[in-house]
């Protein structure tokens, strides 16, 4: 599925450049804006732990908000920037996704599949059969373009690797074309 929101670019540009920002101010050597304090680590505040949250992640959540107290802003940056390999998400939602068909079939076969039903319905003569096979070929497509949509929303909920989840929007938004653009 390809998701176009008009106006997010722009958006998307600035924020990415905010999180490579917030990233930075918190290695080694990076640029700050006050001197660190004697003890602790520089710049962690609750406020301060907050702004991190909203830039590297969809929002601030409770999870997020335990897990950077617990570790510092240092280490909740680091595991952001450097996520374990196997995401694990709750097992209500893996288990959602996983019964999506597009979970369950390789990307490649449904497309394949959805071209040859395009090219059926290209072939019926009668008028009345054609818009029939027309609708269900579209009511096909948003159908998998809805499970797209909803994995994404459940994946942005519930990973815990945001700054992988926003990276991945931005760049399937950066390669992408709406989706009602029709074939091109």
């Amino acid at each position: 599925m390809n998701i176009r929101v008009q106006g997010w670019r722009p958006f998307a540009a600035s924020a990415l450049a905010a999180t490579l920002l917030a990233a930075c101010a918190q290695l080694p050597g990076g640029p700050s804006r006050a001197p660190a304090p004697a003890s602790g680590e520089a710049h962690d505040t609750a406020q301060h732990q907050l702004q991190i949250i909203n830039r590297l992640t969809w929002g601030a959540n409770a999870s997020a908000a335990r897990e950077i107290a617990e570790t510092g802003t240092a280490r909740f940056i680091e595991a952001q920037l450097r996520p374990a390999t196997a995401v694990r998400m709750p097992a209500e939602v893996e288990a959602q996704i996983a019964a999506m068909s597009i979970s369950q079939r390789p990307m490649t076969e449904l497309v394949m599949e959805l071209e040859q039903r395009r090219r059926d319905v290209d072939a019926i003569a009668d008028p009345d059969q054609k818009k029939a096979a027309q609708q269900s070929y579209q009511q096909e497509v948003n159908r998998l373009a809805n499970e797209t949509a909803t994995r994404f929303v459940l994946r942005a909920l519930y990973s815990p690797d945001q700054l992988r989840e926003q990276m991945t929007w931005f760049w399937m938004n950066h390669f992408n074309v709406f989706q009602y653009k029709s074939d091109i």
